[in-house]
Protein backbone atom coordinates (compact mmCIF):
# COMPACT_ATOMS: atom_id res chain seq x y z
CA UNK A 1 0.00 0.00 0.00
CA UNK A 2 1.28 3.59 -0.55
CA UNK A 3 1.00 4.76 3.20
CA UNK A 4 3.58 1.75 3.51
CA UNK A 5 5.83 3.08 0.91
CA UNK A 6 5.64 6.55 2.70
CA UNK A 7 6.77 5.02 6.18
CA UNK A 8 9.20 2.67 4.96
CA UNK A 9 10.95 5.58 3.12
CA UNK A 10 10.48 7.97 6.27
CA UNK A 11 11.45 5.38 8.57
CA UNK A 12 14.88 3.75 7.05
CA UNK A 13 17.09 1.24 9.01
CA UNK A 14 16.33 -1.62 11.42
CA UNK A 15 12.64 -1.42 11.54
CA UNK A 16 13.61 -3.36 15.43
CA UNK A 17 15.38 -0.55 16.20
CA UNK A 18 12.54 2.52 15.26
CA UNK A 19 9.94 -0.05 16.71
CA UNK A 20 11.98 -0.12 20.50
CA UNK A 21 12.71 3.40 19.85
CA UNK A 22 9.05 4.45 19.08
CA UNK A 23 8.23 2.45 22.27
CA UNK A 24 10.17 4.01 24.87
CA UNK A 25 9.36 7.44 23.89
CA UNK A 26 5.16 6.51 24.36
CA UNK A 27 6.57 5.19 27.58
CA UNK A 28 8.02 8.22 28.46
CA UNK A 29 5.39 10.22 27.98
CA UNK A 30 2.58 8.43 29.65
CA UNK A 31 5.12 8.12 33.06
CA UNK A 32 6.23 11.41 32.71
CA UNK A 33 2.44 12.51 33.46
CA UNK A 34 1.98 9.81 35.73
CA UNK A 35 4.87 10.42 38.13
CA UNK A 36 4.86 14.13 37.66
CA UNK A 37 0.96 14.83 37.90
CA UNK A 38 0.70 15.15 41.81
CA UNK A 39 3.96 17.23 42.10
CA UNK A 40 2.55 19.97 39.87
CA UNK A 41 -1.22 19.88 40.38
CA UNK A 42 -1.17 22.34 43.52
CA UNK A 43 1.14 24.53 41.21
CA UNK A 44 -1.82 25.47 39.11
CA UNK A 45 -0.55 23.40 35.70
CA UNK A 46 -0.47 19.75 36.23
CA UNK A 47 0.24 19.25 32.66
CA UNK A 48 3.19 21.18 32.71
CA UNK A 49 5.88 18.21 32.77
CA UNK A 50 3.68 16.59 30.41
CA UNK A 51 3.89 18.76 27.95
CA UNK A 52 7.32 19.67 28.10
CA UNK A 53 8.34 16.00 27.94
CA UNK A 54 5.84 15.98 24.70
CA UNK A 55 7.94 18.45 23.17
CA UNK A 56 11.40 17.05 23.73
CA UNK A 57 9.96 13.47 22.10
CA UNK A 58 9.22 15.25 19.25
CA UNK A 59 12.09 17.12 18.61
CA UNK A 60 13.48 13.87 19.65
CA UNK A 61 12.17 12.17 17.05
CA UNK A 62 13.23 14.78 14.58
CA UNK A 63 17.03 14.55 15.58
CA UNK A 64 16.73 10.64 14.97
CA UNK A 65 14.88 10.93 11.73
CA UNK A 66 17.63 12.96 10.58
CA UNK A 67 20.65 11.67 12.32
CA UNK A 68 19.98 8.62 10.87
CA UNK A 69 19.78 9.94 6.97
CA UNK A 70 23.32 11.54 7.26
CA UNK A 71 26.18 9.11 5.82
CA UNK A 72 27.99 7.30 8.93
CA UNK A 73 31.49 8.74 7.92
CA UNK A 74 30.30 11.91 8.68
CA UNK A 75 30.16 11.50 12.22
CA UNK A 76 34.36 10.88 12.41
CA UNK A 77 34.35 14.47 11.66
CA UNK A 78 31.91 15.25 14.32
CA UNK A 79 33.58 13.22 16.32
CA UNK A 80 36.80 15.11 17.46
CA UNK A 81 35.55 18.86 16.74
CA UNK A 82 32.33 17.97 19.40
CA UNK A 83 34.55 16.66 21.74
CA UNK A 84 36.94 19.38 22.20
CA UNK A 85 33.52 21.67 22.11
CA UNK A 86 31.98 19.73 24.91
CA UNK A 87 35.01 20.30 27.12
CA UNK A 88 34.74 24.30 26.06
CA UNK A 89 31.30 23.84 27.43
CA UNK A 90 31.98 21.44 30.71
CA UNK A 91 34.52 24.02 31.89
CA UNK A 92 32.17 26.93 31.36
CA UNK A 93 29.97 24.87 33.38
CA UNK A 94 32.67 24.72 35.82
CA UNK A 95 32.47 28.12 36.87
CA UNK A 96 29.00 29.05 35.06
CA UNK A 97 26.92 26.56 35.23
CA UNK A 98 22.96 26.39 36.93
CA UNK A 99 21.97 24.30 39.33
CA UNK A 100 20.10 20.79 38.22
CA UNK A 101 19.90 18.46 41.39
CA UNK A 102 22.19 19.76 43.42
CA UNK A 103 24.99 20.26 41.12
CA UNK A 104 26.27 22.65 38.66
CA UNK A 105 25.38 20.98 35.47
CA UNK A 106 23.79 23.11 33.17
CA UNK A 107 24.32 26.41 30.62
CA UNK A 108 21.52 28.23 28.71
CA UNK A 109 22.53 28.87 25.54
CA UNK A 110 19.82 30.82 23.27
CA UNK A 111 17.36 30.77 26.37
CA UNK A 112 17.59 27.12 26.47
CA UNK A 113 19.13 24.97 29.26
CA UNK A 114 21.67 22.45 28.06
CA UNK A 115 24.06 19.79 29.56
CA UNK A 116 27.26 19.33 28.17
CA UNK A 117 27.96 15.89 29.73
CA UNK A 118 25.34 14.10 27.27
CA UNK A 119 27.45 15.72 24.62
CA UNK A 120 30.47 14.81 26.05
CA UNK A 121 29.78 10.99 26.21
CA UNK A 122 28.36 11.25 22.81
CA UNK A 123 31.36 12.64 20.78
CA UNK A 124 33.95 10.72 22.92
CA UNK A 125 32.51 7.36 21.30
CA UNK A 126 32.32 8.79 18.52
CA UNK A 127 35.86 9.68 18.62
CA UNK A 128 37.53 6.60 20.29
CA UNK A 129 35.53 4.74 17.28
CA UNK A 130 37.16 6.99 14.70
CA UNK A 131 40.98 6.00 16.93
CA UNK A 132 40.39 1.84 17.30
CA UNK A 133 39.29 2.06 13.20
CA UNK A 134 42.35 3.27 12.51
CA UNK A 135 44.36 0.36 14.22
CA UNK A 136 42.39 -1.83 12.37
CA UNK A 137 42.03 -0.63 8.44
CA UNK A 138 45.31 1.64 8.83
CA UNK A 139 47.65 -0.18 11.28
CA UNK A 140 47.85 3.09 13.39
CA UNK A 141 50.38 2.26 16.54
CA UNK A 142 48.20 0.75 19.01
CA UNK A 143 50.08 1.64 21.66
CA UNK A 144 49.43 5.31 20.93
CA UNK A 145 45.90 5.31 20.03
CA UNK A 146 45.54 3.12 24.00
CA UNK A 147 47.06 6.14 25.29
CA UNK A 148 45.15 8.26 23.12
CA UNK A 149 42.00 6.89 24.26
CA UNK A 150 43.07 6.84 27.98
CA UNK A 151 43.88 10.50 28.30
CA UNK A 152 40.45 11.87 26.50
CA UNK A 153 38.56 9.37 28.51
CA UNK A 154 40.80 10.83 31.94
CA UNK A 155 39.86 14.62 30.56
CA UNK A 156 36.56 13.95 30.33
CA UNK A 157 36.01 12.29 33.02
CA UNK A 158 37.80 14.96 35.45
CA UNK A 159 35.74 17.92 33.44
CA UNK A 160 32.78 15.83 34.93
CA UNK A 161 33.58 13.77 38.09
CA UNK A 162 32.95 16.92 40.43
CA UNK A 163 29.79 17.88 39.94
CA UNK A 164 28.24 14.00 38.45
CA UNK A 165 30.85 11.61 39.69
CA UNK A 166 28.23 8.56 38.96
CA UNK A 167 28.39 9.94 35.24
CA UNK A 168 32.48 10.03 34.87
CA UNK A 169 32.37 6.31 36.77
CA UNK A 170 29.75 4.59 33.85
CA UNK A 171 31.95 6.76 30.82
CA UNK A 172 35.04 5.12 32.47
CA UNK A 173 33.50 1.72 33.00
CA UNK A 174 31.37 1.77 29.07
CA UNK A 175 34.83 2.86 27.84
CA UNK A 176 36.25 -0.01 29.36
CA UNK A 177 34.08 -2.28 27.72
CA UNK A 178 34.66 -0.39 24.46
CA UNK A 179 38.02 -1.04 24.50
CA UNK A 180 38.04 -4.80 25.62
CA UNK A 181 35.60 -4.78 22.15
CA UNK A 182 37.96 -3.25 20.03
CA UNK A 183 40.33 -5.99 20.93
CA UNK A 184 43.20 -3.52 21.97
CA UNK A 185 45.51 -5.58 23.63
CA UNK A 186 44.48 -8.31 26.11
CA UNK A 187 47.75 -7.42 28.25
CA UNK A 188 46.79 -3.35 28.39
CA UNK A 189 43.43 -4.29 29.25
CA UNK A 190 44.11 -6.52 31.54
CA UNK A 191 46.30 -3.53 33.40
CA UNK A 192 43.87 -1.02 32.70
CA UNK A 193 41.07 -3.45 34.60
CA UNK A 194 43.32 -3.34 37.01
CA UNK A 195 44.24 -0.49 37.72
CA UNK A 196 40.58 0.69 37.60
CA UNK A 197 39.54 -1.63 40.14
CA UNK A 198 42.24 -0.56 42.40
CA UNK A 199 41.23 3.60 41.39
CA UNK A 200 37.86 2.70 42.36
CA UNK A 201 38.70 1.50 45.84
CA UNK A 202 41.13 3.86 46.60
CA UNK A 203 38.20 6.62 45.71
CA UNK A 204 35.87 4.26 47.96
CA UNK A 205 38.00 4.32 51.05
CA UNK A 206 38.73 8.11 50.73
CA UNK A 207 35.21 9.28 50.38
CA UNK A 208 34.45 6.81 53.61
CA UNK A 209 37.51 8.03 55.44
CA UNK A 210 38.19 11.61 54.00
CA UNK A 211 41.58 13.06 55.92
CA UNK A 212 41.14 16.07 57.95
CA UNK A 213 41.65 18.32 55.71
CA UNK A 214 39.33 17.57 52.98
CA UNK A 215 36.16 19.27 55.68
CA UNK A 216 38.19 22.44 55.49
CA UNK A 217 37.32 22.80 51.71
CA UNK A 218 33.95 22.68 51.88
CA UNK A 219 32.97 20.78 49.06
CA UNK A 220 29.60 20.43 49.23
CA UNK A 221 29.49 17.66 46.26
CA UNK A 222 31.96 15.24 48.63
CA UNK A 223 29.42 15.29 51.55
CA UNK A 224 26.81 13.94 48.84
CA UNK A 225 28.91 11.38 48.23
CA UNK A 226 29.89 9.98 51.31
CA UNK A 227 26.08 10.41 52.52
CA UNK A 228 25.60 8.06 49.36
CA UNK A 229 28.38 5.66 50.44
CA UNK A 230 27.34 5.63 54.14
CA UNK A 231 23.80 4.87 53.60
CA UNK A 232 22.55 1.58 54.87
CA UNK A 233 19.54 -0.01 54.08
CA UNK A 234 16.61 -0.82 56.51
CA UNK A 235 17.12 -4.77 56.14
CA UNK A 236 20.60 -4.42 57.55
CA UNK A 237 20.66 -1.46 59.61
CA UNK A 238 19.51 -3.72 62.70
CA UNK A 239 16.24 -1.51 63.49
CA UNK A 240 12.79 -2.61 63.72
CA UNK A 241 10.67 -1.40 60.78
CA UNK A 242 8.16 0.28 62.97
CA UNK A 243 11.64 2.07 64.33
CA UNK A 244 13.08 2.87 61.09
CA UNK A 245 13.24 6.46 60.12
CA UNK A 246 12.83 8.53 56.93
CA UNK A 247 15.21 11.56 56.74
CA UNK A 248 16.81 13.46 53.52
CA UNK A 249 19.57 11.21 52.92
CA UNK A 250 16.98 7.83 52.21
CA UNK A 251 14.07 9.41 51.21
CA UNK A 252 14.23 9.10 47.51
CA UNK A 253 15.41 5.52 48.22
CA UNK A 254 12.84 4.65 50.86
CA UNK A 255 9.55 5.57 48.88
CA UNK A 256 11.45 3.55 45.54
CA UNK A 257 11.72 0.52 47.42
CA UNK A 258 8.03 1.05 48.32
CA UNK A 259 7.07 1.60 45.09
CA UNK A 260 8.06 -1.59 44.34
CA UNK A 261 7.65 -3.61 47.17
CA UNK A 262 3.78 -2.50 46.28
CA UNK A 263 3.51 -3.23 42.48
CA UNK A 264 2.90 -6.55 42.49
CA UNK A 265 3.10 -8.44 39.25
CA UNK A 266 0.67 -6.48 37.09
CA UNK A 267 1.03 -3.30 39.41
CA UNK A 268 -1.73 -0.32 39.84
CA UNK A 269 -1.92 0.48 36.47
CA UNK A 270 -0.51 3.44 35.09
CA UNK A 271 -1.68 7.21 36.78
CA UNK A 272 -2.68 5.43 39.93
CA UNK A 273 0.86 5.72 41.74
CA UNK A 274 1.22 6.73 45.24
CA UNK A 275 4.57 6.74 45.49
CA UNK A 276 4.91 9.49 43.33
CA UNK A 277 3.27 12.17 45.63
CA UNK A 278 6.68 11.79 47.69
CA UNK A 279 9.07 11.31 45.06
CA UNK A 280 10.67 14.27 44.24
CA UNK A 281 12.99 12.70 41.26
CA UNK A 282 10.42 10.06 40.42
CA UNK A 283 9.64 11.50 36.74
CA UNK A 284 13.80 11.57 36.59
CA UNK A 285 16.05 9.06 38.35
CA UNK A 286 14.00 6.84 39.91
CA UNK A 287 11.36 6.71 37.24
CA UNK A 288 11.77 2.98 36.81
CA UNK A 289 10.08 2.59 40.33
CA UNK A 290 6.87 4.24 39.17
CA UNK A 291 6.77 2.26 36.17
CA UNK A 292 7.35 -0.81 37.88
CA UNK A 293 4.71 0.24 41.03
CA UNK A 294 2.28 0.90 38.18
CA UNK A 295 2.43 -2.05 35.63
CA UNK A 296 4.38 -4.46 38.46
CA UNK A 297 7.35 -6.87 37.64
CA UNK A 298 5.58 -7.63 33.91
CA UNK A 299 6.02 -3.68 33.00
CA UNK A 300 9.44 -3.70 34.70
CA UNK A 301 10.40 -6.74 32.60
CA UNK A 302 9.42 -5.83 29.22
CA UNK A 303 11.60 -2.25 29.75
CA UNK A 304 14.21 -4.21 30.49
CA UNK A 305 13.57 -6.31 27.57
CA UNK A 306 13.67 -3.58 25.13
CA UNK A 307 16.68 -2.11 25.68
CA UNK A 308 18.51 -5.93 25.88
CA UNK A 309 16.97 -6.48 22.83
CA UNK A 310 18.11 -3.16 21.24
CA UNK A 311 21.70 -3.91 22.75
CA UNK A 312 21.40 -7.42 20.46
CA UNK A 313 19.93 -6.03 17.92
CA UNK A 314 22.99 -3.38 17.70
CA UNK A 315 25.56 -6.19 18.21
CA UNK A 316 24.06 -7.85 15.15
CA UNK A 317 24.61 -5.12 13.33
CA UNK A 318 27.89 -4.39 14.27
CA UNK A 319 28.93 -7.88 12.86
CA UNK A 320 27.17 -6.88 9.52
CA UNK A 321 29.46 -4.15 8.65
CA UNK A 322 31.69 -4.17 6.24
CA UNK A 323 34.56 -1.47 7.81
CA UNK A 324 35.48 -0.95 11.56
CA UNK A 325 34.14 2.61 12.15
CA UNK A 326 30.40 1.81 11.78
CA UNK A 327 30.96 -1.58 13.65
CA UNK A 328 32.70 0.13 16.59
CA UNK A 329 30.23 3.28 16.57
CA UNK A 330 27.14 0.88 16.86
CA UNK A 331 28.96 -1.11 19.84
CA UNK A 332 30.03 2.35 21.62
CA UNK A 333 26.95 4.11 20.81
CA UNK A 334 24.62 1.08 22.23
CA UNK A 335 26.91 0.33 25.45
CA UNK A 336 26.23 3.49 26.25
CA UNK A 337 22.73 3.80 26.56
CA UNK A 338 22.36 0.30 27.92
CA UNK A 339 24.82 0.14 30.20
CA UNK A 340 23.41 3.55 31.77
CA UNK A 341 19.55 2.09 31.77
CA UNK A 342 20.83 -0.77 33.91
CA UNK A 343 22.84 1.80 35.83
CA UNK A 344 19.39 3.70 36.29
CA UNK A 345 17.61 0.51 37.01
CA UNK A 346 20.13 -0.43 39.48
CA UNK A 347 19.55 2.68 41.49
CA UNK A 348 15.30 2.64 41.21
CA UNK A 349 15.99 -1.06 43.28
CA UNK A 350 18.07 0.10 45.53
CA UNK A 351 21.76 -1.51 44.34
CA UNK A 352 23.91 1.55 44.24
CA UNK A 353 22.66 5.04 45.66
CA UNK A 354 23.29 7.61 42.99
CA UNK A 355 21.40 9.20 39.99
CA UNK A 356 21.42 8.29 36.23
CA UNK A 357 18.18 9.27 33.76
CA UNK A 358 16.45 6.59 32.02
CA UNK A 359 17.69 6.91 28.59
CA UNK A 360 14.71 8.00 26.58
CA UNK A 361 11.99 7.22 29.44
CA UNK A 362 13.24 9.80 31.94
CA UNK A 363 11.99 13.33 31.66
CA UNK A 364 14.60 15.82 30.54
CA UNK A 365 15.38 17.83 27.24
CA UNK A 366 19.14 17.11 26.82
CA UNK A 367 19.08 13.31 27.47
CA UNK A 368 15.93 12.86 25.22
CA UNK A 369 17.78 14.05 22.55
CA UNK A 370 21.54 13.05 22.68
CA UNK A 371 19.61 9.75 23.27
CA UNK A 372 17.55 10.04 20.10
CA UNK A 373 20.95 11.11 18.39
CA UNK A 374 22.41 7.70 19.39
CA UNK A 375 19.45 5.95 18.01
CA UNK A 376 19.57 8.11 14.65
CA UNK A 377 23.34 7.09 14.19
CA UNK A 378 23.00 3.66 15.05
CA UNK A 379 20.16 3.30 12.40
CA UNK A 380 22.49 5.65 9.80
CA UNK A 381 24.58 2.84 9.95
CA UNK A 382 21.80 0.32 9.72
CA UNK A 383 20.90 2.19 6.30
CA UNK A 384 24.85 2.04 5.19
CA UNK A 385 24.42 -1.51 5.31
CA UNK A 386 21.27 -2.34 3.69
CA UNK A 387 22.44 -0.55 1.09
CA UNK A 388 25.72 -2.24 0.54
CA UNK A 389 23.78 -5.55 0.54
CA UNK A 390 20.83 -4.23 -1.82
CA UNK A 391 24.60 -3.17 -4.24
CA UNK A 392 25.47 -6.53 -3.42
CA UNK A 393 22.51 -8.29 -4.40
CA UNK A 394 22.04 -6.53 -7.77
CA UNK A 395 24.99 -7.51 -8.51
CA UNK A 396 24.86 -10.65 -7.82
CA UNK A 397 21.66 -10.52 -10.16
CA UNK A 398 22.85 -8.72 -12.95
CA UNK A 399 25.99 -11.76 -12.70
CA UNK A 400 23.48 -14.22 -12.87
CA UNK A 401 21.72 -12.73 -15.54
CA UNK A 402 24.62 -12.36 -17.52
CA UNK A 403 25.38 -15.55 -17.01
CA UNK A 404 22.14 -17.30 -18.57
CA UNK A 405 22.06 -14.93 -21.30
CA UNK A 406 25.59 -16.17 -22.29
CA UNK A 407 23.88 -19.88 -21.89
CA UNK A 408 21.08 -18.92 -23.81
CA UNK A 409 23.18 -17.47 -27.01
CA UNK A 410 25.72 -20.40 -26.72
CA UNK A 411 22.79 -23.16 -26.77
CA UNK A 412 21.38 -21.22 -29.88
CA UNK A 413 24.16 -21.33 -32.09
CA UNK A 414 24.57 -24.32 -34.40
CA UNK A 415 26.04 -27.78 -33.37
CA UNK A 416 26.10 -26.50 -29.75
CA UNK A 417 24.93 -29.68 -28.25
CA UNK A 418 28.05 -31.56 -29.93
Amino acid sequence: MKWQKIIKRIFQGDSVIWTIFLILCAISIVEVFSASSILTLGKGNPWKHVIEQTEYVFFGLCVALVAHLIPHKFYQILGSFGLLVSWILLVWVLFKGEEVNGASRAITIFGVGFQPLELAKLTLVLTIATMMSRVHEKGWNIQKIFWWIIGLTGVTCLLIFKENLSTAILIGFVVCLFMWVGQLGAKRMTLLTTAGLITAVGVFLFIKNPPAWVGSTNIDRFVTWSNRLNFVSPKDDGVAATDYQITDQNRQFTHAQIAIATGGIVGKMPGKSEQRDLLSNGFSDYIYAIIIEETGLIGGAFVLFLYLILLYRAMRLAKRCHRTFPAFVVMGLSLMMVVQALMSMAVAVGWIHTGQPLPLISKGGTSMLISAAYIGIILSVSRYIEAIDRARQEESNATLVSIEQQEAVSTDTPFASE
